[in-house]
């Protein structure tokens, strides 16, 4: 899964809707106690760092491109608080991404 999050938000960065649907996934993922995603983090950060701060994520200009950045925020959150203890990196390189 993690692989196909990576690939499909490469390929669909301006169809909203499928990001969307990927977002809920990797949050649902990261919900899901079964699942352990610690091997699987440098697959999944650089899908959700692009959902959040990549420059074309809408086809129109009206569309709401606003509400996918938020929610792929709030899965960066949960990635921070769930694997930031066992990764001492992950917060500072977290911050210097979106400083930059």
């Amino acid at each position: 899964l993690c692989q196909f999050v990576e690939s499909e938000v490469q390929r669909n960065l301006q169809c909203l809707p499928m990001l969307f649907a990927l977002m809920r996934l990797v949050r649902a993922m990261l919900s899901n106690l079964s699942l352990n995603l610690e091997a699987y983090l440098q697959q999944i950060l650089p899908a959700v760092t692009t959902c959040v701060v990549g420059r074309k994520l809408c086809a129109a200009r009206g569309d709401d491109h606003w509400s996918l950045r938020a929610i792929a925020a709030g899965v960066m959150h949960t990635i921070a608080a769930q694997y930031g203890d066992r990764f001492t990196d992950l917060q500072p390189r977290l911050t210097k991404t979106y400083r930059d």
